[in-house]
């Protein structure tokens, strides 16, 4: 939804009752892994990381720190997503970013994440 390169994103994932990962967490009661909410914070984190100008410069999940889950995310609700660059070490390719997610005004999960520079 919103993109300023090497500072911060904000994206969002319409969770539906169709997504594949309900068939097995869980049959009963639905609810989004917390790996996968994790993941697509990391995701948003590599997009605010690209380069226009290089594009073979790719970075990977690297490390997570403070993860907290604050509420189950279900079917039907969307995720709201902003993700931003707080330390960018050039030297060693390395990024801290502060990543949060939310379903409304409730904040579902937050953490700081760190991504790596994919070296050749």
């Amino acid at each position: 939804m919103e993109l300023v390169p090497q500072q911060y994103a904000v994206g969002y994932k319409n969770v539906t009752a169709n997504d594949n990962f309900f068939t097995g967490h869980f049959p009963d009661r639905k609810i989004m892994p917390g790996v996968l909410q994790v993941e697509a914070l990391a995701q948003l984190g590599g997009i605010v990381m690209m380069d226009p100008a290089d594009v073979g410069k790719n970075f990977f999940f690297g490390g997570i720190e403070g993860c907290k889950f604050r509420r189950p995310v279900v079917p039907g609700d969307t995720v709201m997503m902003r993700v931003e660059l707080t330390k960018f070490n050039k030297r060693f390719g390395i990024a801290k970013m502060a990543a949060q997610a939310f379903v409304g005004p409730d904040m579902c999960c937050e953490a700081e994440l760190t991504l790596v520079l994919a070296r050749e």
